[in-house]
């Protein structure tokens, strides 16, 4: 799925994060090789998108809470189980230079919503 715009992912933790809650990871990936992503595909026992079939399990983001994790739309990244009793929370917020449009719908895509200049 190329990317209309790039967009920036703001990542933070609301509780201390680790492999066990399944924090975020980032994956590797040569984007001069690679500059547009793979489709993306629904996973009903994961219950997200995925758009990443490499065996890499990518960098684990290990962090306490208030820590923020930024990284562009053009990388890949995933998250772990969380197979703690304890919840691992997140806020996540995207930032895009235009207004991010479902090809299909023609509708900005997700809870998109413009910011006044």
């Amino acid at each position: 799925m190329p990317s209309e715009s790039n967009s920036v992912t703001i990542w933070i933790a609301l509780d201390d994060a680790t492999e066990a809650n399944g924090c975020v990871y980032l994956l590797e990936r040569d984007i001069d090789a690679e500059p547009d992503l793979d489709p993306h595909e629904w996973q009903d026992d994961s219950n997200e998108l995925n758009g990443y079939s490499g065996d890499a399990p990518g960098t684990p983001m290990v962090c306490r809470a208030g820590t923020i994790v930024a990284f562009s739309s053009l990388t890949l990244h995933r998250s772990g189980s969380n197979v703690t009793d304890k919840p691992r929370r997140a806020y996540v917020c995207q930032y895009s230079p235009e207004p991010i449009i479902d090809p299909v719908t023609g509708a900005p895509k997700r809870f998109a919503k413009a910011v006044a200049a």
